[in-house]
């Protein structure tokens, strides 16, 4: 998830205001970023919605997590 590290760095989103704003724990997030985990796709769509309402840019799937094709394993 090189892709939203680098997201969020550059907004300064730290991953505590990407935990609350999708309501999961920091260690969580932590996780997600550091590829110890996977995001659901619920997951992916939340971090999308938060991230577009808090930049106000038309982010989309395939900037944060790669190929569109990639969707059906984000959640493995």
């Amino acid at each position: 998830m090189d892709e939203l590290a680098r997201f969020l760095q550059t907004h300064d989103i730290t991953q505590a205001n990407l935990a609350q704003g999708i309501g999961v724990s920091g260690a969580y997030v932590s996780m997600l970023l550091s590829g110890k985990s996977g995001a659901s796709l619920q997951t992916a769509n939340a971090i999308l919605s938060f991230l577009r309402e808090r930049t106000g840019e038309p982010v989309t799937f395939e900037q944060l997590f790669g190929s569109p094709a990639l969707a059906p394993a984000v959640g493995e």
